[in-house]
């Protein structure tokens, strides 16, 4: 049972990753630590209950009986949750419920359950796991984004909601960190093609950061201090440079804010998306069309600005040489060819 210095806690998601070194900090803190995750990872002085967050009835039972064993419960840390990726267009709405269910509606069912008991008890802390892409929206991480967004908001309104009864809420927006969240998103790539190879750019791009991200044992350690404080605040975001970007993200228009997000995580290749489909999708010309003169340079610098690169991004394309100028027959006459403007374009689609 508690005794009168130790705190006891309940940690979700503390088999792995942020909530397991969040878990190892309040050891060393001398918490009382229950842990509620559907994966037994032992580890010494922790309590594990087997618990899926999504299930209303088992997250009740095992808050129960935390209470039956210590007679209080200081403080609930929500870790627990998973990433997915692609575009929206090509997500089932299968994986999106999946990724509000764990991330949002998990965190809803454990608060849910301890409320309660805070309530009579006068005290408590609930601190939520959120992310710095509720404010950043990182686009092909749109269903993640829009989850720690909603916990981030529901953690803002809860807060003023319980206040008056000695329980404080405080969310934490964390930024890129090195654990083993990365190997597990669940990425999906379709659709890579039409968006211009945009997609797999932005998930590796992602993967990179994180792999190169903040120790998780720190952000243990940082959490844990947060448990810790006597009059914690509503929000915290770790890292320097990430509450730099959080403050910009929130100072910022919504344009100026999109443009920069998507520089970093949305970039298109050398040639634009729109250009692209251009390309693939070329205007059909009347049989008998003719090229006014002053276009005639266009199929050289065409193919060397334009098409040259393109090849380079989407190999399949096959680009003509351009054709020299003394090559290209006088415009008035026709029926001629095009220069080669023209030739590459019935190149990447033949007229059937």
């Amino acid at each position: 049972m508690a005794g009168e210095t130790n705190k006891v806690v309940i940690v979700t998601g503390g088999s792995s990753g942020i909530g397991r070194c969040t878990a190892s900090a309040l050891k060393e803190n001398r918490c009382i630590i229950y842990e509620f995750s559907r994966r037994n990872t032992p580890m010494e002085s922790v309590t594990h209950l087997s618990v899926d967050v999504t299930d209303e009835d088992a997250v009740n039972a095992a808050v129960q009986q935390v209470i039956q064993k210590e007679t209080k419960i200081d403080a609930v840390i929500n870790c627990a949750g998973f990433g997915i990726s692609g575009a929206v267009e090509f997500t089932s709405m299968e994986q999106a419920k999946a990724q509000f269910d764990v991330n949002f509606f998990g965190t809803v069912n454990v608060n849910k359950a301890v409320l309660p008991f805070m309530r009579r008890q006068g005290n408590g802390h609930i601190v939520n796991i959120s992310s710095v892409a509720a404010v950043a929206h990182i686009p092909f991480q749109t269903f993640y984004s829009a989850s720690k967004a909603a916990v981030s908001s529901y953690s803002y309104a809860l807060a003023n909601e319980v206040k008056p009864y000695g329980i404080h809420v405080t969310v934490v927006e964390l930024g890129d960190i090195c654990t083993g969240f990365t190997k597990a998103r669940q990425k999906s790539i379709l659709g890579d093609d039409e968006y211009g190879g945009r997609i797999s750019r932005s998930v590796s791009q992602m993967e990179h950061d994180e792999q190169n991200g903040m120790d998780p044992a720190r952000i243990g350690r940082y959490i844990a201090g947060i448990v810790e404080k006597k009059k914690p605040a509503v929000v915290y975001v770790s890292g320097a440079q990430y509450k730099f970007l959080s403050l910009l993200c929130k100072l910022l228009p919504a344009a100026a804010r999109g443009k920069i997000v998507g520089k970093i995580y949305g970039k298109q290749a050398h040639c634009s998306a729109k250009l692209l489909y251009k390309l693939k999708n070329p205007p059909r010309m009347p049989p008998n069309w003719e090229a006014p003169r002053r276009y005639s340079f266009i199929g050289s610098e065409f193919s060397r600005w334009y098409l040259f690169p393109l090849q380079k991004i989407v190999p399949r394309f096959s680009v003509p040489e351009p054709v020299p100028a003394s090559h290209s027959l006088p415009c008035g006459s026709p029926g001629k060819r095009l220069s080669s403007w023209s030739a590459a374009l019935r190149t990447l689609h033949p007229t059937p």
